[in-house]
């Protein structure tokens, strides 16, 4: 059989089991050696390429999926960051409120407020849990 101009030829060194098992699969498929090798080799690249788009996409996937997680954590930080002036300014003008209430100790002041604020949220969760309060 006269080959193609664009063929290479490749020489394989084997051991002799190997040979054998490789001509006994060729004549059970009905095929030569060579276009038995041939097939095996053709397939065993469509894999590799199989695997190597699989883990190309994987790739794209992963970086889309961190620049739509930083997007929300973003969005995450800025909601917390809000969230915490809205509290520390509750608190200034609490602690304004009771200084100008004449209270002499603010910070006494604050820290009964917030055991009875506890106490009282202890108390409400309570009544959530058994349903009977």
């Amino acid at each position: 059989m006269r080959r193609p101009m664009n063929d290479v030829t490749l020489r394989i060194d084997v051991d002799e089991d190997m040979y054998n098992a490789i001509k006994n699969t060729a004549d059970r498929n009905g095929v030569s050696v060579s276009e038995y090798i041939r097939r095996t080799l053709e397939d065993g690249a469509e894999r590799a390429a199989a695997i190597a788009g699989r883990e190309e996409t994987a790739a794209v996937v992963r970086t889309e999926l961190r620049r739509a997680l930083m997007a929300t954590e973003n969005r995450i930080i800025k909601i917390l960051s809000k969230a915490t002036v809205a509290a520390m300014t509750d608190t200034h003008l609490s602690a304004q409120c009771i200084a100008s209430a004449n209270r002499r100790d603010v910070t006494e002041t604050l820290s009964l407020a917030r055991k009875a604020a506890v106490s009282y949220l202890q108390q409400k969760d309570g009544e959530h849990d058994d349903g009977e309060k």
